[in-house]
């Protein structure tokens, strides 16, 4: 099972990194267009504030997923000296279950939201807002995924014998 997830957070995170490289890229070249347009030309993008609002969401949220499968956030690795191997595997899987809970019961509540808030549009490019919050939703759902595998990898290093005498990471 957890080559299987595996392989489904690491297409995942593939997707993610596609997604996050053209969300910045068409931020980078709509905000370009707007500045060369609005000093060389004269006028104005008018759905630049709005798409840019997008693409900006959308680049942000699909970063965090991208350093959250790299492990790039935040770690308080000190303690790991005092807790040793077999306290690295119960704190790891301490972690990742109440984040797994976490980010499962935002998935539900941004589900909530994003309904609630589909109905209203951008009044420029009368597109519904809720393109903005999704981002928020399909975040937490890649989140959730990679998460998973966290979690699965620290139950194996906690069930394996290498727990007993081995760093588990």
């Amino acid at each position: 099972m957890i080559g299987s997830v595996r392989k489904f957070s690491d297409a995942l995170d593939k997707a993610a990194q596609g997604l996050t490289v053209l969300s910045v890229s068409s931020f980078t070249l709509l905000l370009f267009a707007a500045v060369i347009c609005r000093y060389l030309l004269k006028t104005s993008i008018l759905f630049e504030e709005e798409g840019s609002k997008i693409l900006f969401v959308w680049a942000c949220f699909m970063g965090a997923s991208v350093a959250y499968k790299r492990k790039a956030h935040i770690w308080f690795n000190f303690i790991e000296r005092f807790i040793g191997s077999w306290g690295i595997a119960i704190s790891d899987l301490i972690i990742h279950a109440s984040t797994f809970c976490f980010f499962s019961y935002l998935f539900v509540d941004s589900i909530d939201f994003l309904l609630q808030i589909w109905e209203t549009y951008f009044p420029l490019i009368g597109v519904s807002q809720g393109w903005v919050y999704l981002a928020l939703t399909v975040a937490l759902g890649v989140l959730i995924v990679h998460n998973l595998f966290f979690l699965l990898e620290s139950v194996q290093a906690l069930t394996s014998p290498a727990a007993a005498g081995e760093k588990p990471r």
